[in-house]
Parts: C-alpha cells; structure tokens; sequence
C-alpha cells in the first residue's frame, strides 16, 4: 500500500482526540512520498502535521516541504511511532513548530520537531539539507530532535538557527 501526497496544503487543522494527528496519518504503508507541501498551524496530541507508525521503506519519505506554527505534545511537527525503521526528511523547513499542550488534557509534554519513538526495535531518522528555525521546546527536552528509546539520527547539510529546548537545543 502507498500514500502519495505532492504540492497540497493542510492548515489550521486540529485533532482533539488522545492519539491523533492534524493533518496526515500513516499506520502501516510502505510506500509514503509527501513533496512541496505546506503544514502551517496544526494542532494535535502526536505529531502536529504528520504521524508515522510501522513506517518500512529506505527512500525519501518527506521533501522540499514546510512545516510552520504547528503545535503537539510530542513532535509538533512530526511524531515516528513504533515499529518505524526508516524516515527521511530533505529538503524541507521548520520554523515556529512548538511542544505545548492545546488540548486540556493531563499530558507529558515530551521535545522535538521531530519525535522519534523506537522502543519495539531501532529507527534511523535521516536529515539532509533541512532548515530549522525559531523551533520553541522551552519546557522540554530536545527542541528539535528528541530520540526516544533504540534511535539513530544521520544528519548532512542542514541548518539549525535560534531553537530552544530545557536540554539540548537541537537534539
């Protein structure tokens, strides 16, 4: 099965529910291509904009997207679940995405941008000429980045300016 998505926009979406995400979710496909989109202002519990689980493929998942003012408590812009063996992200641009808790429900805010959740199995995240700018994790750990469990993150030719984070500002 695939999900392909190019050159769409998806704003001021928000998903209110326990486990959920604004604008795309992707359970189990093999096959995920987002291109040239645009994530500006969504809101959710996992992932702000977009939200991976069982995530197989080695190509690029995510490019030349933007991801701006998106809000969640793990991964304000991208949440990679469980059993996730591969992500990558090039190309693309992160700017103003925030950990906080929208909602109004009890819930751990956890860090990152990009959360990476691996604890049934190794994830690689893969970055590669990426922008990353006014990112605000203040409260939380890994303001851009945060690693959870058996994860691995490769990074090439990408910018991090002005992100905070309470522990490591990037990852």
């Amino acid at each position: 099965e695939s999900l392909e998505i190019d050159n769409c926009n998806f704003i001021n979406n928000v998903a209110p529910l326990k486990v959920s995400t604004a604008a795309v979710t992707s359970l189990c496909l093999e096959d995920v291509s987002i291109g040239s989109c645009k994530f500006i202002n969504n809101s959710a519990r996992e992932g702000g904009a977009l939200h991976f689980e069982n995530l197989i493929q080695y190509s690029d998942a995510i490019f030349s997207c933007d991801f701006e003012h998106n809000i969640a408590v793990k991964g304000s812009a991208v949440y990679v679940g469980n059993n996730s063996k591969y992500l990558s992200v090039t190309l693309s641009n992160f700017k103003k995405n925030d950990i906080k808790n929208s909602l109004g429900e009890k819930a751990q805010l956890e860090g990152g941008v990009i959360y990476v959740n691996s604890h049934e199995g190794d994830s690689v995240l893969d970055i590669g000429a990426s922008n990353f700018e006014d990112n605000s994790n203040r409260n939380v750990d890994g303001g851009v980045i945060f690693l959870d469990g058996n994860s691995k993150v490769y990074i090439d030719a990408s910018i991090f300016t002005n992100n905070r984070g309470r522990v490591g500002s990037v990852i």
